[in-house]
């Protein structure tokens, strides 16, 4: 069987981008992240007397999950300008996101949540290789349907629940999944290919109980 080369998936810009400029993209990255990671964890401490409650609580129901961070993650590798951009960037991001929060967590309440950081480490150790793959959802082709069908799929897997909850977190994950529908299939023949591909993988993950297996419920 044939090897396809990448690039016949979706040619990257061949830029001749120097390593400084590298480090500066990952650099606002881990910046964007870290930011990030401090508004979610002072989520965390809004009192419910205040009157932002309602938005804080929606962002820490939010932020809990791993529905918004693939969501991002499947964003910022997607607008890269090749995969192996992609995958500085949302490693940074993660890198970011992840200290900041559980320092800021330390500084907080005094101790530092190690089963959580590692946990949600173990994430952002795979999320290079995982935006390596997703920046080439854009493209043409099965392997560009599996790629842009793989996080639809987590998300559809997470959202549904709704069917029976009716509660905002799990249309939160499928209002994400239509989103990265509309967003990365190119062209309608994508587009088709890309469903069959999700609703397949979906059905798998919640079949299988892959999810809370992995991740313990995140």
């Amino acid at each position: 069987m044939p090897v396809i080369p990448l690039e016949q998936i979706r040619p990257g810009k061949q830029l001749n981008i120097g390593a400084g400029e590298v480090i500066q993209k990952a650099c606002l990255m881990f910046v964007v992240g870290a930011l990030i990671g401090i508004v979610a964890k002072y989520s965390d401490t809004v009192p419910s007397n205040n009157s932002a409650w309602i938005f804080f609580n929606f962002l820490r129901d939010v932020t809990s999950r791993l529905g918004i961070w693939i969501i991002i993650a499947a964003l910022i590798s997607t607008w890269s300008i090749n995969p192996k951009i992609a995958s500085v960037k949302v490693f940074a991001f993660f890198a970011g996101l992840l200290l900041a929060y559980y320092l800021y967590s330390k500084f907080l309440f005094g101790f530092f949540p190690t089963y959580y950081f590692l946990s949600w480490g173990m994430i952002a150790a795979f999320s290079p290789l995982a935006a390596f793959l997703v920046w080439f959802s854009r493209g043409q082709g099965w392997l560009a349907a599996i790629a842009a069908g793989a996080p639809i799929a987590m998300l559809l897997a997470q959202g549904y629940p709704l069917v029976y909850t009716f509660s905002a977190m799990p249309a939160f994950d499928i209002l994400a999944a239509v989103a990265l529908f509309i967003f990365l299939p190119d062209g309608r023949k994508q587009h088709y290919k890309t469903a069959a591909v999700a609703v397949f993988a979906a059905l798998l993950i919640a079949n299988l109980r892959i999810w809370p297996n992995l991740f313990g419920g995140f």
